[in-house]
């Protein structure tokens, strides 16, 4: 009887240090993350933007993209929002998208909502000689608590895939 108090204590000790440890590298679970990433791509900023903006194109470059509503009549414009619906890992979630800043060929900023974190994009293209560099930064909020406890092991992939994201897409523009 002893020794199975001994190892429910245990198990409980074990599971006690495993979320401390997450709460520890989630930096207090506050949740905060940013994600940077750049490709240069040989070709001209107005060969590269619409690959930003339209739809058909979208859908080729961004992993687990599986629709895009827009939720305005108001054509490509600051203000403009939509629906994405998302499936990565076999987990499905609607994004909630809004244009906030629009350079064409320059400069594309958009707000991110889900159920499980907030968040705001930039691509940013710098031209030079007919090639551009692709500049992205994202700045995100993750939600509920156990959403940010897991913070520290979701950021990793999800860096990863954005920087496959954006080969992906040097490639697919390149060889269009």
């Amino acid at each position: 009887m002893k020794w199975i108090k001994r190892l429910i204590l245990l198990t409980l000790l074990l599971f006690a240090a495993g979320v401390g440890g997450l709460y520890y590298a989630s930096n207090g679970a506050n949740g905060s993350v940013v994600h940077e990433a750049s490709v240069e791509i040989d070709r001209p900023a107005f060969e590269v933007f619409p690959w930003l903006v339209e739809k058909d194109k979208l859908m080729q470059w961004i992993s687990g993209l599986k629709e895009m509503t827009p939720e305005t009549d108001m054509g490509l414009i600051v203000g403009a929002r939509g629906k994405e619906l998302m499936v990565l890992n076999g987990t499905r979630f609607e994004l909630l998208t809004e244009i906030t800043t629009l350079i064409p060929n320059k400069l594309l900023t958009i707000k991110l909502k889900s159920d499980g974190f907030k968040g705001d994009v930039a691509y940013i293209l710098l031209e030079n000689n007919g090639k551009t560099q692709l500049f992205y930064y994202g700045s995100f909020q993750y939600i509920p608590f156990y959403a940010r406890l897991f913070e520290p092991l979701v950021t990793p992939s999800a860096k990863s895939r954005l920087q496959t994201e954006l080969i992906n897409l040097k490639h697919l523009i390149e060889n269009s």
